[in-house]
């Protein structure tokens, strides 16, 4: 059986760039008859905001095969304490039996660290049968549910870690809040898979991540009877002046379009904040990225076609550092990052 390596340093980019690639390419060679072998035995450093992509990544997997998803690991004290300390190997063997692991490796690690209590993996469970209530039902149900999370697991969860930053200011973290809600309930109700998230502070910023591997954003617009306007309207003429399919990236951006257009905190909001407060968030639908940085976009005007143009400058000739990025691979699902930084210029 092939084994697919993690990076030695696990970041957003080459998971989605080099690992989901590899993982792709095994697949057509066997024809998805065979599980893979994954490795984090090559691992010495990971951005945290890939933890919850992994999660994903396994549960979708392990569901295709109808079995747990071989998992290596090596003695590396450091990393494993990590994994162990912020609930990772309990969700992947307890919660949801994801990975198979080798638990000789678990226990025993000699590292003088703490981890904050706050610190830990988070999931939410999909909702299975909302689509099967009346519409009115649903909107009642929405409303019930997002007042429920807001005021209950989401401010207890991530309230504390978010004003950890210190640059935002009380209406910023409670905006910042309702966002959060707003995206685990769209991924609770919509999605129909399991949504993880993973927040974290440390001495450079904030960092929050969630993922899905649900019906993604496309599906989701259309149940609402929602037309793709940016997608319609833009797609030939920027795929021909580019040179690449961007059907993903446009929904995206439709996606961006429709929540700037709702009175709700929502991720339009998100934007907004994050790229007043020296930001960085990146959303990941498919086998496209869009990333919205401080220093791009401090001073944006809210027409999306200045925007697209903005955001495609470099796309086709700088794929790592572009704005927006396209990968060979799609990934199902949603997949948010979120940074909050404390130097100035801090990089993606």
């Amino acid at each position: 059986m092939q084994t697919i390596f993690f990076e030695s340093k696990i970041t957003s980019y080459n998971f989605y760039n080099k690992f989901l690639q590899e993982l792709s390419s095994f697949y057509k060679t066997n024809g998805g008859r065979i599980a893979p072998n994954l490795s984090l035995e090559k691992v010495e450093w990971m951005d945290t905001l890939v933890i919850p992509n992994i999660l994903s990544l396994g549960l979708y997997l392990s569901k295709f095969h109808h079995s747990q998803i071989p998992l290596q690991i090596s003695w590396n004290p450091r990393i494993l304490f990590f994994l162990n300390e912020i609930g990772f190997f309990k969700i992947v063997q307890s919660k949801f039996s994801v990975y198979e692991i080798d638990e000789r490796f678990l226990g025993g690690f000699p590292v003088d660290k703490q981890y904050r209590d706050k610190h830990k993996l988070q999931y939410y469970l999909p909702l299975a049968d909302y689509y099967n209530k009346k519409l009115e039902d649903q909107e009642f149900y929405r409303n019930e549910l997002f007042e429920k999370m807001r005021f209950g697991k989401v401010l207890n969860d991530y309230k504390d870690v978010i004003e950890d930053q210190g640059s935002l200011d009380s209406q910023e973290v409670k905006k910042t809040l309702d966002v959060l809600t707003e995206l685990i309930c769209n991924s609770i109700l919509y999605s129909g898979t399991e949504c993880f998230a993973f927040m974290q502070t440390n001495k450079y910023g904030s960092k929050i991540s969630l993922s899905d591997y649900g019906i993604g954003f496309r599906k989701s617009l259309e149940r609402k009877n929602i037309k793709l306007k940016v997608l319609e309207a833009n797609y030939k003429i920027y795929s021909q002046k580019t040179g690449i399919d961007l059907e993903d990236f446009l929904v995206i951006m439709d996606v961006l379009s429709y929540s700037k257009s709702k009175e709700r905190e929502n991720l339009w909001e998100l934007k907004n904040i994050i790229t007043k407060n020296n930001g960085i968030l990146r959303i990941h639908y498919q086998s496209a990225q869009v990333i919205f940085t401080h220093n791009k976009c401090k001073n944006c005007e809210e027409d999306i076609k200045k925007c697209l143009d903005c955001l495609l400058e470099t796309a086709d000739r700088d794929p790592q550092y572009s704005s927006a990025r396209f990968f060979k691979t799609k990934f199902p699902g949603v997949h948010v990052e979120v940074e909050f930084t404390r130097q100035e210029g801090y990089g993606c």
